[in-house]
């Protein structure tokens, strides 16, 4: 039952990225709305499509707990590489990936209030706006350690046969690092560190979805070996 609710688990971080697409292209969000908007263009992007940005935020809101649950599951396979420790990198990860997924709540919550009455000030839309997009993209440091503590417990790993291959480390510290430009969101409206910009979104979007995949591919399998030698251990 155990390796089957870790792969229960994993597997429902590629259902939520999945909605997390499609919503966001719903909701007219990819690509992100420009910065430099005026109150007045955003205000005509909000009328054109309010229950699409109601409905992707909801989704996003709601289903942002399935990245927790695959939290979980890395800290699972993580317990099984510190057994007989202190499981200090196993509660770290889980803390992380519980506070990093729930940042997907205060910009879904932004846009909906964005979206909520069309008889707001343009000004009001446009700070609202404002509130949820740096929201989504500036609170990097979660993802950025829980990324670096999955390199680190993949590399303490001393057994035979590790858990994880070796090259997942550097996978996982390379994608925390990559997070991190979001950081530098506020400085900016025009340029590849706007939040529309390449290295605030379409990067990091693209690293989170490659770290989901292959992160969850990696204890999906890793799950199935666990499975084996508990069968033979019995």
């Amino acid at each position: 039952m155990n390796t089957t609710l870790q792969k229960i688990f994993v597997g429902s971080a590629g259902f939520f990225i999945v909605v997390l697409l499609l919503a966001w292209l719903n909701m007219g969000f990819l690509p992100p709305l420009d910065p430099t908007l005026s109150p007045e263009e955003l205000v005509e992007i909000y009328d054109e499509n309010r229950n699409g940005i109601r409905l992707g935020a909801t989704l996003t809101m709601q289903l942002a707990v399935l990245g927790i649950l695959w939290s979980c599951a890395i800290s699972a396979q993580i317990w099984r590489i510190e057994e007989g420790n202190p499981p200090v990198l196993t509660w770290a990860n889980l803390t992380t990936g519980t506070v990093g997924f729930a940042l997907f709540i205060p910009p879904s919550a932004f846009w909906c209030v964005a979206s909520f009455r069309s008889e707001r000030s343009p000004e009001l839309v446009n700070l609202v706006n404002d509130f949820a997009w740096l929201c989504l993209v500036m609170p990097v440091m979660a993802a950025f350690i829980q990324a670096v503590i999955i390199g680190i417990a993949i590399f303490s790993d001393k057994r035979p046969a590790p858990i994880f291959p070796r090259w997942a480390a550097y996978f996982n510290i390379w994608c925390g690092i990559l997070f991190l430009p979001g950081a530098l969101a506020p400085f900016f409206k025009t340029g590849p560190f706007a939040w529309n910009g390449l290295f605030d979104f379409w990067i990091p979007l693209t690293i989170f979805t490659l770290w989901l995949v292959i992160n969850s591919i990696l204890v999906y399998r890793a799950a199935n070996q666990q499975k084996l030698e508990a069968v033979a251990g019995s």
